[in-house]
């Protein structure tokens, strides 16, 4: 399981967009989960916990 923050984008940057989305579909094809942090989630910490908490959990049933 990886957690990674989402930041804003910003015009003219669709090089990092097309970057960020190549490394989550090999992330995925590994068999990763990915867990988007934004800023509004980091602004509601319990929520944010809450959230990746979820996640792993269902990691742990998985496996």
């Amino acid at each position: 399981m990886a957690v990674e923050y989402d930041g804003a984008w910003r015009d003219g940057e669709g090089w990092a967009l097309n970057r960020d989305r190549d490394r989550l579909n090999r992330l995925q094809a590994l068999g990763w989960e990915v867990v988007f942090v934004t800023a509004a989630l980091l602004r509601d910490p319990e929520r944010m916990v809450r959230t990746v908490r979820a996640a792993l959990a269902r990691r742990l049933t998985v496996s």
